[in-house]
Formats: structure tokens, sequence, C-alpha cells
């Protein structure tokens, strides 16, 4: 089976409402690692303790210092961030066709779905969000977690439940839209690791990616450790 190239669509320079430089340049293309239509086996979703952050202390220094890197990397690329890019106000294409990160606006505007071709929902945020399985009806495919947008939430433990979903949309052929209320923080994290283990990319390049495609995420500073974290674990710093 053919593997699916990823490419970036040229995107003019916009004014930013943080920081005054411009973002960083644009990450060459990414090949896919993993067949696209089906993916038979992922290994299971590495564990990260309660308190992530925490967890940082526990490694040696060198080990340590390399995660730090990173972190520091990604905090650079998402100081850029741009809320008045109007691409913030529809399910940004993290890999066209198979999932997008949006928020709970997208998520009930039942047109603009069926216009995008999208036919499975997954609620990072049932808590807070508007939506359930009832509101779509059986032409979707819903799956559901009440995860929190606190510093210290260990959002690592949703991500079993997240890919066995993904595994099912993409065997029935039904593209995503990954959502929690604002589309920043819970959605985000979900979406960039699954563009990791999708596409191979390592932990810098899927925040790079998806911060082009929805250039607002990633405001919960725990999140970005845990997402290292897993990197880390599963050989993808």
């Amino acid at each position: 089976m053919d593997k699916l190239v990823m490419s970036f669509p040229s995107q003019a320079s916009s004014n930013l409402t943080l920081g005054s430089s411009p973002r960083p340049t644009r990450p060459a293309p990414i090949k896919l690692t993993t067949p696209v239509h089906f993916i038979d086996a992922i290994e299971e979703v590495p564990e990260v303790p309660e308190e992530p952050v925490d967890m940082m202390a526990q490694l040696s220094p060198e080990v340590r210092a390399k995660i730090e890197s990173h972190i520091d990397a990604v905090r650079e690329i998402v100081k850029h961030r741009d809320f008045e890019d109007p691409s913030n106000y529809i399910p940004a294409p993290i890999i066209p066709g198979m999932f997008y990160l949006g928020n709970a606006s997208n998520a009930m505007d039942i047109d603009g779905l069926n216009a995008a071709h999208i036919s499975a929902i997954l609620n990072c945020a049932a808590g807070s969000c508007l939506t359930n399985a009832e509101y779509y009806g059986e032409d979707f495919a819903y799956h559901e977690f009440d995860a929190r947008d606190a510093g210290g939430y260990n959002m690592s433990q949703h991500l079993d439940e997240a890919v066995a979903f993904y595994i099912k949309c993409r065997e029935e052929r039904r593209a995503i839209l990954i959502h929690c209320a604002a589309g920043i923080n819970r959605s985000a994290f979900i979406a960039i690791y699954l563009y990791m283990i999708v596409t191979g990319a390592t932990f810098t390049q899927a925040v790079t990616h998806c911060f082009y495609q929805r250039p607002i995420i990633l405001t919960n500073e725990s999140f970005i450790t845990q997402l290292a974290l897993v990197a880390h674990k599963e050989h993808r710093l």
C-alpha cells in the first residue's frame, strides 16, 4: 500500500497577537510510516504517572536535560499563538480525511461536519460540552471522556481509548473531529499524539504541524511536559 506524503499548504504570515517574532520556519513534509487506511496494531500506550511533571525529577540528569530541551523547543513554537487567525473557526485538518481538531461550536455544527465529510466525534470534554451520542444520531460514531484542562491533570490516561476509537473509525472509513470546549489543550493533546503515531513524526514535528493547522494550541504547560514524556518513552523525541 502506498504511503501518504504529508504536505503543508502555503500560509501567508499574519500579525501575531502574542510576541513580535514570526512563526518558526515550516518543516519539511513527513512521510507516513503506517498505512493510512488501516492500522492493524499500535503499540500499547505507555503509562504516565498521575503527577507527570514530578516524574521529571526521577529521570537521570542527561535524560531530563534532553526532554527539557524538546519542551523548550515546543514552547518556542507555540508562544507565537495567533487568536485572530481565521483557521481557528473551522475544524483544523490535522490529516485531511482522517482526523480534524476543533472546538465545541464545530462539534455542534452538523451541517458543517457533513460538508467536511466528518462522521465521527471524539469529545474530550464531555462534562463541559452540550453534545452527546444522541445529539448526532446513528449516522455518526461517537466517543467521549471528561478530561479537565488543569495543571497536573493526567491527560495521558485517555490515550488508550482515543487510539481505540481512532482505529475503529479508520476501519469504518470515518473522518473524526477531535474536540474539547475550546480546541486548545485537551483535544490538541490527543491530536498531537495521534499525529505522532500515525505519521512517525517526532514530538516537535507533531506539535509544529498541529500548530500550523490551529495556531492557538497548548497553553497548558503540564500537557506539554506529558507529551514530551510519552514521546520519550516511545522514542519520538
